[in-house]
């Protein structure tokens, strides 16, 4: 189980700041990144985990090449997770691997219902779908059946959380969900059960 605070938010992601108490802060202001462990430096680029921006340039999407160089610098098998967000359109993004180990989709109660029939490759594309902001649910004249019956017209039996990042609704569900995953990842190929 994956540690909340009173918010209901990851401890380790809401925690602190990236920087905040770390005593090489002063460094990556002043862009002075080690080279190897040990250094006195700021270690962002060794496997810190500060967050990595990845520039697409003239294309919509990111592609496994753009963010395979990004984190090559990066030991990967120091993380739990990895979450890479691949912004833009939900046209492009939707064709593209990026080698990921779950592909979650997100849509607000603010764009509407029919946002899984308006881009079905997206969804169709993803493992699991989440609806944001459910406390603006009532404001925004959300139907929650209706989304749902949506995203299950274009993707039967897709996995659908609901939460609110304001609120904590459905955090704790999503956080062991994902600690599952994780779980179900590190155990043996010959035993991996079916989350």
């Amino acid at each position: 189980m994956i540690p909340l605070d009173e918010a209901l938010r990851p401890r380790w992601l809401f925690g602190a700041t990236v920087h905040e108490g770390c005593d090489r802060g002063g460094c990556y202001e002043q862009a002075e990144f080690a080279e190897t462990y040990g250094s006195p430096l700021c270690i962002v680029k060794l496997g810190c985990w500060g967050p990595v921006q990845i520039i697409t340039g003239t294309i919509c999407h990111l592609e496994v090449a753009m963010v395979e160089k990004s984190l090559s610098d990066w030991n990967l098998d120091d993380l739990d997770f990895l979450f890479i967000e691949n912004v833009g359109n939900l046209v492009c993004s939707s064709s593209y691997d990026l080698g990921e180990n779950l592909r979650i989709v997100l849509m607000s109660v603010t764009e509407g219902e029919d946002k899984p029939l308006k881009y079905p490759t997206i969804f169709n594309s993803a493992d699991v779908a989440i609806i944001t902001k459910i406390d603006l649910a009532a404001a925004a004249e959300f139907n929650s059946p209706t989304a749902r019956a949506n995203i299950q017209a274009v993707r039967p039996g897709m996995r659908v959380f609901e939460l609110s990042s304001k609120s904590g609704a459905g955090m704790r569900d999503y956080f062991d969900f994902l600690g599952a995953n994780l779980m179900q990842m590190r155990a043996p190929a010959w035993f991996r059960p079916t989350v």
